[in-house]
């Protein structure tokens, strides 16, 4: 199991208020937890959703406490928020500076991200510098602050990069197969059901 604490719209703010009761609701620890906020935490400061850039740090830096305390040895990986198309955005937000996201301002939070990641010893992406460091990067994003398809394929190899070096073991090319490859069964001298184990049925309660 894999825990992503990125609820729609919140703030770290909020989800380290929810966090607790998440851990305590949680009846297994999770393979790996991955923490990404900061697209909302950015909001300009005349924002409902502007978070401070130093309670930002704070709240990643205690939400990342309270996991290890519920799971020592479950690795955390932080993603950073990725760039704002402020221009897109706006579009439909009463134009220039109504969607109260600015890039610039995006970038310190991703830098901040990356910089608790390092502090704490977790792994990190850095999603902000993966997607400016492409010429269509703007495309990335569906409406200027959520990710298009391409957008999500950048985060899923990242995030997936991330778990191969945070938890090597959970690297699905080392998976073992539940079932035989195809050429296996076709080549079996024996028949097909001679690769195939039998199933155990467990009798049912009465």
């Amino acid at each position: 199991m894999a825990m992503a604490l990125t609820p729609a719209g919140l703030l770290a703010r909020w989800a380290l208020l929810q966090l607790p009761h998440l851990i305590a609701q949680t009846q297994s620890a999770p393979a790996v937890c991955t923490v990404f906020f900061g697209a909302n935490d950015a909001a300009v400061s005349a924002s409902t959703q502007s978070v401070p850039l130093e309670e930002y740090k704070t709240n990643l830096e205690a939400m990342v406490k309270l996991l290890r305390d519920a799971w020592p040895a479950c690795p955390i990986i932080i993603i950073a928020p990725p760039p704002v198309h402020e221009e897109k955005w706006d579009e439909g937000r009463g134009g220039p500076g109504g969607g109260m996201r600015e890039l610039e301002r995006t970038r310190l939070y991703a830098q901040a991200a990356c910089e608790v990641a390092g502090r704490l010893k977790c792994e990190s992406v850095d999603l902000f510098g993966r997607l400016i460091a492409r010429e269509d990067w703007r495309d990335c994003l569906s409406d200027g602050l959520h990710l298009a398809a391409n957008g999500n394929h950048e985060l899923y190899d990242a995030v997936t990069a991330a778990i191969g070096s945070a938890a090597p073991h959970l690297d699905p090319e080392l998976a073992p197969p539940h079932f035989p490859f195809w050429s296996d069964v076709a080549e079996a001298a024996d028949g097909p059901q001679s690769l195939i184990p039998p199933l155990e049925l467990k009798p049912k309660p009465t």
